[in-house]
């Protein structure tokens, strides 16, 4: 959701799981239940299941909770975030775009958050001088927006190349 007020960028998304996620995570506790039951009896089968169900329901859970947040200190992108400060330029790309930059990669230069049932994503400069980091590239349901809202944060903060951290 892209929303702005009182002057202040905000834009936030739950990444969620594809369809696929959800399938493979019920097909893996299945396949562990047939496995261990040729080897051994019905009990441990439940048991290996039930333990194996957990442990991937745990994982699934987790993709599904991590978010994009855009606000006017930070982009968050899971547990990785990006100071204001040093964002740069933001462009959304969709479709072919979108694909033809991931296959190109960014190499040793780009930090890739990607969801592949996602239609699009954000090439974002990362302008911190001290960073390896070159760029990010983060998949988005709407990216337009997520690109519409770094670009206005990096327009209320000022120019890149006239602020540090310290300066907000």
């Amino acid at each position: 959701m892209w929303c702005e007020s009182k002057g202040m960028s905000s834009f936030t998304e739950r990444r969620g799981v594809s369809f696929a996620g959800i399938l493979i995570s019920v097909l893996i506790p299945v396949t562990v239940w047939w496995v261990c039951l040729s080897t051994d009896s019905l009990a441990f089968a439940w048991i290996c299941a039930v333990f194996t169900a957990l442990g991937v329901w745990t994982v699934l859970l987790m993709r599904a909770a991590q978010r994009i947040e855009v606000t006017p200190e930070v982009l968050r992108v899971g547990r990785a975030h990006l100071e204001a400060a040093w964002i740069g330029s933001a462009e959304a790309f969709n479709g072919a775009e979108w694909q033809a930059l991931l296959r190109a990669g960014g190499g040793h230069t780009a930090w890739i958050d990607v969801r592949s049932y996602h239609p699009g994503g954000v090439k974002v400069e990362n302008t911190d001088p001290n960073d390896p980091v070159a760029f990010w590239l983060v998949s988005s349901r709407n990216s337009i927006a997520l690109a519409e809202a770094l670009q206005h944060l990096v327009h209320v903060s000022g120019n890149p190349e006239d602020r540090s951290p310290s300066d907000g």
